[in-house]
């Protein structure tokens, strides 16, 4: 593995990482704080001087980061609502703020294109629509769960969301739920810390180490795995030369590369010595990002 170094450490949280290629933004949460590199020259130079730290506008610390609007916008939760950056310049486009007992969680917030998903402490998905930078609005706000939501991801045609109690729901666009898959081990509930989606494919990961992969067509688990000893706190995945590769890491330190046809291959692995694993991103095709907690150690590691 290159390591890198960043001027602020992670904070704890799943998929504490965020990168985009195209526009050349990577940030991640740091003290309640947003941090924001320029991709490419922190790659090659394996540290960036001029890194940019969003100052929390709110009186709540930020949570998690995501990118929407193809790069161009940056989405962090707080407390208690939901902040709207512009990516280059980082002037904040729109706050939405809630009243009440209702926060915002630290995991369940999912942007791509013109959408933004939100999940919060209460069982509720709020979706966001990013006509311009000009215009953000709150589209509808529903309840879909009596508990957290700890993940949540989307496609054009599903909507995927994980609970604090372990529960997976598959739904369609308009978040009318399709089917619910209820995950135990050994009768004890664990929270869904992570979900992504590749194709028709749903790969969900789970505080008890656990991965489980789902068919969004038919809704059926297709296949699971115990992929680490502690939490799976952050997954990426892609598809690759017909087959999907997605990668896992964890509170165990350890991060493993996993291919999926059909079912689950191991292809490799690697240990972070004392250090727990918080975000993991693909940088290119080849290679890939990973933040720790509390440490300024970041890695790229060649698939």
């Amino acid at each position: 593995m290159k390591e890198l170094t960043l001027s602020d450490t992670p904070s704890i949280g799943y998929n504490n990482l965020v990168v985009d290629s195209k526009t050349d933004v990577m940030a991640y949460v740091s003290n309640g704080q947003i941090v924001a590199k320029p991709l490419k020259e922190f790659i090659t130079n394996g540290k960036v001087d001029d890194n940019t730290v969003i100052q929390n506008l709110s009186d709540y610390e930020v949570k998690n980061v995501a990118l929407c609007m193809d790069g161009k916008c940056i989405a962090a939760t707080c407390e208690k609502g939901v902040l709207f950056y512009e990516a280059k310049s980082f002037s904040l486009l729109y706050f939405y703020k809630i009243d009440g007992e209702i926060t915002f969680t630290f995991t369940a917030l999912a942007g791509s294109g013109t959408k933004l998903y939100a999940g919060d402490t209460k069982g509720n998905l709020s979706v966001f629509t990013l006509n311009s930078q000009d215009s953000i609005m709150l589209e509808s706000c529903k309840n879909i769960s009596l508990f957290e939501i700890t993940s949540v991801v989307f496609n054009g045609d599903h909507v995927c969301v994980g609970t604090a109690n372990g529960d997976v729901l598959i739904m369609n666009s308009k978040c009318e739920t399709i089917k619910c898959h209820k995950n135990k081990v050994e009768a004890l509930e664990y929270p869904c810390s992570s979900l992504n989606i590749v194709g028709n494919v749903l790969i969900s990961a789970f505080a008890s180490g656990h991965v489980r992969i789902y068919d969004l067509v038919s809704g059926n688990k297709t296949a699971e795995l115990g992929a680490h000893s502690k939490s799976v706190t952050a997954l990426a995945s892609k598809s690759k030369g017909g087959e999907i590769v997605f990668v896992t890491v964890s509170e165990d330190c350890s991060v493993f590369v996993w291919s999926y046809n059909n079912k689950i291959s191991a292809v490799k692995g690697d240990r972070i010595k004392d250090s727990m694993i918080v975000g993991v991103q693909f940088v290119d095709e080849n290679r890939l990002m990973l933040t720790c907690f509390e440490k300024k150690d970041c890695f790229l590691m060649d698939l």
